[in-house]
């Protein structure tokens, strides 16, 4: 892999978010899809579009799928990009459905544990973690390798999700995770995950 198969997919989402961005919330407006304050709410600041989401997996899209076009064949990403795709597109649709609707909490857990689903089966596993004092590896039975990922995945969700009583703030703290772990993964020379974050 080289720096341009990673900067340019960069910096293209970039641009899209930053141009995605203000169309969104425009169109989050227009539908009455806004931020009211509440008791319970840190904003207090009323009419302040949501759906957001909505424009950084535009962005993640757009940038995901030039690194596939700029990245040789010899990278198996096939059927990860299927399961970043389809999982990631039933979160997004959820999260914007949520945003209109308050959908019940029973029901995004459902399709979050779905996404997650969809994810492992197309090879997303967490298989082994490292102690980082000893280093010394650590595999997990297979028959608990699609319960660890999936407690994984729906809890980043949610994690990221209670981020988002403050404008920007788990898109900030999503771009900050995801640097880090492109640059952890291009280290370590795996060009899947160098891509995907």
């Amino acid at each position: 892999m080289t720096l341009v198969t990673i900067l340019a997919p960069l910096l293209v989402a970039l641009g899209v978010a930053a141009l995605a961005a203000p169309a969104v919330g425009r169109l989050a407006a227009a539908l009455g899809v806004v931020d009211q304050p509440t008791a319970r709410s840190v904003n207090r600041r009323p009419d302040i579009p949501l759906m957001g989401g909505l424009a950084v997996g535009l962005a993640f899209y757009v940038g995901l799928g030039l690194a596939v076009i700029l990245l040789d064949e010899s990278v198996p990403l096939q059927g990860h990009i299927d399961g970043i795709f389809l999982g990631g597109s039933l979160l997004l649709l959820v999260g914007a459905f949520d945003d209109r609707w308050s959908l019940r909490p029973g029901f995004k857990l459902a399709c979050q544990v779905l996404a997650a689903g969809i994810a492992i089966f197309h090879d997303f596993r967490i298989i082994q973690v490292t102690d980082p004092v000893s280093m010394t590896v650590i595999a997990f039975p297979e028959w608990t390798v699609w319960v660890v990922t999936a407690v994984w995945i729906v809890g980043i969700t949610n994690a990221l999700n209670l981020m988002d009583g403050l404008d920007g703030c788990a898109t900030g703290v999503g771009a900050i995770i995801a640097a880090t772990l492109t640059f952890i993964c291009w280290q370590a020379g795996l060009p899947v995950g160098t891509v995907i974050g």
